[in-house]
């Protein structure tokens, strides 16, 4: 929110200040908040009014807005048209379901895909990905067919 500052300032310099305080003189009314123009610097004169309270605004410095969360919802947007030659962690996360948490957790059991690196950018190719992916699949048992009604 913005700071006033307030003050007491001659007729002839108010202009494009506020009216702190609602004036009655006569027949003069300037109620609170009112803008002073050179309308209103006329009608104080006449009324025999030399200083009056104003205020100012004055805006306050401007905030960055937070940056929003990274949500999954966004990161599949984001990602939406991925059609490059390697994955980032993120987009390989969406592309496959995984937090990215559960990527480090794997990397760091040594199940992760492989990765490349250039300079400080981790990728993963879209190759590596599909070995992965067959090496996941391979992993995973599988669980037995239900016996057939004939082999009872």
């Amino acid at each position: 929110m913005a700071r006033p500052e307030i003050t007491g300032r001659k007729v002839a310099d108010a202009e494009g200040w506020v009216v702190a305080h609602t004036i009655r003189e006569s027949d003069l009314v300037l109620k609170k908040g009112t803008l002073i123009g050179k309308a209103e610097i006329a009608a104080l004169k006449a009324a025999g009014i030399a200083e009056i309270v104003v205020v100012r605004i004055k805006p306050k410095t401007q905030i960055k807005p937070k940056r929003p969360a990274r949500t999954k919802k966004r990161q599949r947007a984001r990602f939406r048209n991925l059609q490059p030659g390697a994955y980032t962690i993120p987009s390989f996360c969406v592309a496959h379901d995984l937090s990215e948490s559960f990527y480090h957790k794997l990397r760091s059991l040594g199940l992760g895909p492989r990765e490349m690196r250039v300079e400080r950018r981790v990728l993963i190719s879209h190759e590596a990905a599909s070995d992965w992916r067959k090496e996941r699949e391979e992993a995973t048992p599988r669980a037995l067919p239900p016996p057939s009604p004939e082999a009872a």
